[in-house]
């Protein structure tokens, strides 16, 4: 009911809505699990895969360079299709994983909402991996639940790319045909239906394990035998053929566009939904620090725009953009205003991009953050960065800090060190800028000055019954409170020395921050108690 209400909200307001004198249409591309390294207009890895058309692309439209995603791919096809974080929407690890994540809440106001209810005359479709429905939200018809008009695809993750159980607007069938083709088949099928604008998603598996050797036709690898030892041993040719049939197929959709005169009225969006796997990755990425982790290999991904709305194309822009921009831009090529069109009670974190698509502004974000939640407390937790810092919070308490201007793939964890002047106010901002987000108090709102002889060591962290306070030789005497994650203040007190010690007995094991003031200065520091 609530959704419905939502719609009619929707309605009243739609005939304000002013629309492009020719209304383009929008195609979404989503890769699964290609990061940057195997795109060689990225530079980032050595050993490309063959993406002529994914190239196409960069070369008369936008490549971003610093767009984030998340770790794993449920989350950030959520924030597609709603704008809005995983800590709003609850879809913070995969749907149905090895923790078992519950599907997207069909209360979710979504991108097809907004489309349809707009009166902007655009039809709808989402073709391929889902990957956000469970028992919990209608199963096989929860995409037409959250709004799209047509769906046809696998709604879990990939299993078998040659026989496959293909959803079709709520009926599903097992399929023989090869999955990627089978949705370029599909996508094609229903773009010929079309009298008007439309809107599709369209949501490969490629180049998602299983690793196998993709119909000849499609890849130029003629030394791969397909056998199970083989891809085991050496996963990366089969990888790369994956990448490349994808890119094939992207190809023949492209070329059907270009036939039926609507590939020049089309903006198209490419991105990878979260870096690389594991099992493949290049350097100078870290297997360990790759998909599933909130480092650069996890959430630094390829995404490039194109299309009668670029301004002066084959750019490259370092602007900073999160995946789920994609939700307003796409409103925005439409035609479509999202402040007009979004119930004021609905928090939207999506940025359009059309500034910087438009070639007026550089830049729509001053930071970009992600999460991960539900994996492990290894992994658990969340990232922010700014132009030039990275912060990542885990859950368990610890914390890691980078410049990723000098150390772009965070070898150096500036926490370990003394910070510079410059290095610590950026943690400081990051750090508040991550409490405001996610509810944390801000409490890191005072000037830190940076010096040697004005600082103090907190040990050992993390901690048990006691924690240490050590401070530099020209500190002298000072005051602390510890507070918790919402701002109480659980133990106070003061030194008259440079080492105290305080006990934690009294307090339940969880994220604290200590506040030492000294001279009308102050440090923030941060220590869990386990």
């Amino acid at each position: 009911m609530k959704k419905i209400i939502l719609h009619l909200k929707i309605l009243l307001i739609g005939f304000s809505v002013t629309t492009f004198a020719q209304q383009n249409n929008v195609l979404i591309i989503i890769a699964d699990d290609l990061g940057v390294d195997y795109m060689s207009t990225y530079e980032e890895g050595s050993d490309f895969a063959s993406t002529p058309n994914i190239n196409e692309l960069s070369a008369t439209g936008i490549q971003f360079n610093n767009a984030w995603s998340n770790p794993v791919c449920s989350p950030t096809r959520a924030g597609i299709l709603t704008g809005r974080y995983g800590f709003r929407t609850g879809i913070t690890n995969v749907v149905g994983g090895r923790n078992g994540g519950q599907g997207i809440n069909t209360e979710e106001f979504t991108l097809p909402d907004v489309i349809k209810t707009s009166l902007s005359g655009y039809a709808n479709a989402c073709i391929g991996k889902w990957h956000l429905s469970d028992d919990t939200n209608g199963g096989d018809d929860n995409p037409n639940l959250m709004g799209f008009d047509y769906y046809s695809g696998l709604l879990t993750g990939a299993s078998n790319y040659f026989e496959w159980n293909k959803t079709t607007n709520g009926i599903t069938v097992t399929v023989s045909n090869y999955a990627t083709s089978e949705n370029v088949d599909d996508a094609i099928r229903w773009i010929d239906q079309q009298a008007g604008p439309w809107f599709q998603w369209l949501a490969f598996t490629n180049p998602h394990t299983p690793f196998h050797l993709p119909p000849v036709e499609l890849h130029s690898f003629d030394n791969l035998s397909g056998s199970f030892r083989d891809i085991r041993t050496r996963p990366i040719p089969y990888f790369k053929a994956m990448v490349e049939a994808m890119d094939t197929e992207i190809g023949r959709l492209f070329q059907h566009l270009k036939q039926t005169g609507q590939f020049d009225n089309t903006n198209i969006i490419f991105i990878g939904d979260n870096g690389t796997t594991e099992q493949v990755v290049q350097a100078p990425f870290d297997p360990n620090r790759s998909k599933t982790t909130l480092y650069e290999g996890g959430v630094n991904v390829p995404m490039i725009i194109s299309g009668p709305a670029i301004n002066s194309g084959g750019r490259q822009s370092n602007a900073l953009i999160n995946t789920l921009d994609i939700f307003a831009t796409s409103l925005d090529l439409m035609g479509i205003n999202t402040l007009n069109t979004i119930p004021s009670n609905i928090i939207i974190d999506s940025k359009s991009l059309l500034p910087i698509i438009k070639n007026e502004s550089t830049s729509v974000r001053n930071w970009v953050f992600s999460e991960l939640s539900g994996l492990n407390e290894q992994s658990d937790g969340k990232t922010i960065r700014n132009t030039t810092f990275k912060l990542i919070r885990f859950d368990n308490g610890i914390e890691e800090f980078y410049n990723l201007n000098n150390d772009p793939f965070e070898n150096n964890n500036l926490l370990s060190q003394t910070l510079s002047a410059n290095a610590q106010n950026n943690y400081i901002e990051l750090s508040d800028q991550l409490n405001q987000l996610t509810g944390a108090t801000n409490i890191s709102n005072t000037t830190v000055r940076d010096d040697r002889f004005i600082d103090v060591q907190i040990y050992p962290n993390p901690s048990s019954e006691q924690i240490t306070i050590s401070a530099f030789d020209e500190v002298g005497t000072f005051k602390y409170n510890i507070v918790d994650i919402y701002g109480n203040i659980v133990i106070s007190g003061s030194s008259d020395n440079k080492i105290k010690i305080v006990s934690l007995t009294e307090i339940d094991p969880a994220l604290y921050f200590i506040e030492i003031e000294f001279d009308k200065k102050k440090i923030i520091k941060r220590f869990l108690k386990k």
